[in-house]
């Protein structure tokens, strides 16, 4: 039972580790799952360094399904977006440890499992080589190669997030040029490499391929409007971030905006749709 309790004190940060590394809240939460029954059947005897301990534990069993993840989401329908993640309260300080924009997560994708664990662990968590290279079984030198080589592959570097009040204020601008329909006025606002990328799973409507460049993203947007979608979203924090959600008639979520910024323009939007990604987020429209 010994370490089944210190697994209870670190929950909400080895959750971090495993949803960073997946990239979806079940799949992190099966992730602890599967550690903490092996924790309840493990030895009573106090371990000197449970943190590590358990970190190495959830790590390396989430690099193991993540290889089985990826080849399903090589067959997704569509583009694949990361499981969007209520942010924990700030003032828990193990829960809001570790968050990465989701910027980097959609970057992520591009990594091999091990890749990417070794950047969540270096770049969210700021864990040395040497305990990085002892949990994976590899050397330091090659932790530094695979930390070089996943950043060189996502070209994104983890930034702190644009400020709450200046990105309302900008997609209070991008909305209403979207509902005069007023494609000059939105292409200011839009970076020039601008890209969307949408997530509807197959089971919604949602753009199949990202939408690249700044007049294509714009006529898609007052498209969009003119079908009545530029109406005003409800605010949420989630990955760190302030993102903008939108509700069916009912009340349920049905769309999730998030937007990734550079120079005071809009650089990536992430639109998701698909409602198996979108469960979590009903708590923010019922509260």
């Amino acid at each position: 039972m010994v370490l089944a309790e210190e697994f209870t004190r670190y929950r909400p940060y080895l959750f971090a580790v495993a949803y960073h590394i997946l990239g979806e809240v079940q799949e992190a939460e099966d992730v602890l799952q599967d550690v903490v029954t092996a924790c309840l059947e493990a030895p009573t005897k106090p371990i000197q360094h449970p943190k590590a301990y358990l970190t190495r534990m959830v790590a390396n069993q989430s690099i193991d399904r993540l290889k089985v993840l990826k080849k399903q989401r090589a067959v997704y329908t569509g583009t694949w977006l990361p499981e969007p993640l209520i942010t924990p309260e700030r003032s828990d300080g193990i829960a809001s440890e570790g968050i990465l924009s989701y910027e980097v997560l959609h970057a992520l994708e591009n990594l091999t499992p091990t890749e990417r664990a070794v950047f969540v662990l270096r770049e969210a968590f700021d864990y040395p080589y040497r305990e990085m290279a002892s949990w994976l079984n590899t050397t330091e030198a090659n932790c530094r190669q695979l930390l070089r080589r996943a950043r060189q592959k996502i070209a994104v570097r983890p930034t702190a997030p644009a400020p709450s009040s200046g990105l309302e204020t900008l997609m209070r601008a991008f909305l209403h040029a979207c509902q005069e329909q007023n494609l000059e006025a939105l292409l200011q606002l839009l970076h020039e490499d601008v890209a969307m990328y949408s997530d509807g799973g197959g089971k919604v409507s949602a753009a199949v391929h990202p939408v690249l460049g700044r007049r294509s993203v714009g006529k898609f947007f007052l498209g969009l409007a003119r079908k009545g979608l530029a109406t005003i979203p409800v605010v949420v924090d989630v990955n760190g971030q302030t993102g903008f959600l939108y509700t069916a008639a009912d009340g349920t979520p049905a769309t999730l905006v998030l937007v990734a910024l550079e120079h005071h323009a809009v650089k990536r939007f992430f639109i998701v749709r698909n409602p198996d990604k979108l469960k979590i987020l009903l708590q923010s429209v019922t509260k």
